[in-house]
Formats: C-alpha cells, sequence, structure tokens
C-alpha cells in the first residue's frame, strides 16, 4: 500500500470519528467533545424552515465563534430530556488539507415530563472540513431536512426550559 493511500485511509477514519462525535456529543450533551470538533470559525445552514425555526437560523450560512455556535446547541438540548441521533453511509471526498462528507441523519428529540411528545427529523449533512495541527476540524455543516414527524414547536418550549435551567447553573 503506498502513502498516499494509507494517509487517506486515516484522513477517512478520522473524519468518520468527528462527523460520529458531532451526533455523540449533542445526545450526551457533552459540551467538551462536541466544542473539539470545530474550527474556531464555523458556517451553519440548516434548512428547511422548520428546521430554522429549530436552530433559530435561516436558510442562508450563518457565520459564527464555535463557542457560541456550542452555546446555542447547549441551552437548547438542556432543555431537551432526550435526543437520538443517527448519521449513517459517510461518503467522504478527500483533497489535500480539506475535505466533504456527506453522511445520512435521523434525529429524535423527547420533552422532559412527556414521553409521548417528540419531534423527528430526517435528512442528510453536506459537512466541510478542514486539516488543522489538531487534525479534522468541521469548518461548514449544512443540513438538509427532507422529513419530519411530530410537534416541531416544542422545541421552542425545550429552548425556553433550556435558558431557564442554563441561568440557574
Amino acid at each position: 500500500m503506498t502513502e498516499d493511500r494509507l494517509q487517506l485511509l486515516l484522513d477517512r477514519c478520522e473524519i468518520e470519528r468527528i462527523v460520529y462525535d458531532y451526533a455523540t456529543g449533542l445526545d450526551t450533551k457533552d459540551w467538551s467533545l462536541w466544542r473539539s470538533i470545530f474550527t474556531d470559525e464555523v458556517q451553519v445552514k440548516f434548512r428547511p424552515a422548520a428546521e430554522a425555526e429549530f436552530t433559530g437560523l435561516g436558510q442562508e450560512w450563518v457565520s459564527m465563534s464555535a463557542d457560541e455556535w456550542v452555546e446555542g446547541r447547549r441551552v437548547l438540548f438542556t432543555g431537551l430530556a432526550t435526543t437520538q441521533h443517527q448519521m449513517s453511509n459517510p461518503r467522504i471526498t478527500v483533497e489535500g488539507d480539506t475535505a466533504t462528507c456527506v453522511m445520512y441523519m435521523q434525529a429524535i428529540h423527547f420533552m422532559p415530563g412527556a414521553p409521548d411528545l417528540e419531534y423527528t427529523i430526517g435528512g442528510y449533512y453536506i459537512d466541510d472540513l478542514v486539516r488543522t495541527p489538531e487534525g479534522w476540524k468541521l469548518a461548514r455543516v449544512n443540513l438538509n431536512v427532507t422529513w419530519e414527524r411530530g410537534d416541531a414547536t416544542m422545541l421552542d418550549r425545550a429552548r425556553e426550559l433550556g435558558r431557564q435551567l442554563v441561568a440557574a447553573k
């Protein structure tokens, strides 16, 4: 095996770990892990409109510091009882020190005290990554929601509950 081929395999393994850590960090509410996978500045775009309400983002690219991005998700996910993000079928393209990963996803969100109340989305991510001295990092996250089920308005209640819980700590 050539050295270039071996490096490509190592890059693909690390990139897969990064995108799986995205899901793991959210579901376990491990904000240190979640912060560790991003560059210091990130761009995010979530589609369609219901998802934009979920994240507080529009359908255009939004740039922010990774700390701002993580804090915004921390508030929302603190207000949720539990979530489960499933990621599958990673298709990774590496070109030098940049890479793109397209990955299918489903995410289920539950409210505290209401186990029958859920909001589920499905679709795919198109993530752009860069190689840094610390390894591969997510620089752009583009979530394309192709279907949804349940009550998206529960996320507004979760965000408000999350604000209260975070402020109380």
